[in-house]
């Protein structure tokens, strides 16, 4: 497998997966046995588990992936006495889930996740890096616009890129 893509300003980890996947020429399910030995895996996009995995895997370190690519940092900040058992959920593979500890499940109740761009960053980021990618910052729950571009943030129709990482 090739060495993991390096992460892009504000990017996800999920997106960074997606990256991967696609370099890699694998299709999901091999992307998946290679990455985490199992061909189905939940992976949150912006509260993953299996943070200990993307370490081994060579994506970075456990507190760079969480705080630089996760929204771990900001619900950590809101929700401080679940923080070390947000934390602790983000590094394992099975247990509770990062949005269980992060009292996510409350404030989403039945929506259907999606993630979310603005179209002027796609475009800035594909001039600049010949690729878009999910920023963090676009994904942070009850905020519908860009802070740069002062415009509305769409959701994703490629959410479902990697159908069975959701």
């Amino acid at each position: 497998m090739l060495l993991p893509a390096p992460s892009l300003p504000d990017e996800t980890i999920y997106s960074r997966l997606v990256r991967h996947q696609l370099a890699s020429g694998y299709n999901i399910s091999q992307f998946l046995v290679c990455l985490f030995g199992k061909r189905k895996v939940r992976f949150h996009p912006y509260l993953p588990r299996h943070i200990n995995q993307l370490t081994i895997a060579g994506f970075g370190s456990q507190k760079k992936i969480i705080y630089e690519q996760t929204l771990y940092p900001l619900f950590a900040f809101f929700e401080p006495e679940q923080a070390t058992k947000l934390w602790l959920s983000m590094l394992s593979s099975n247990g509770t889930s990062p949005t269980t500890s992060a009292l996510l499940s409350q404030t989403k109740g039945k929506c259907v996740l999606s993630l979310k761009e603005c179209p002027f960053c796609i475009r800035e980021d594909i001039e600049t890096y010949g690729v878009s990618y999910w920023h963090l910052t676009h994904q942070v729950p009850g905020i519908s616009a860009c802070a740069k571009h002062s415009t509305d943030v769409v959701n994703d129709f490629m959410t479902t890129q990697l159908s069975n990482i959701s």
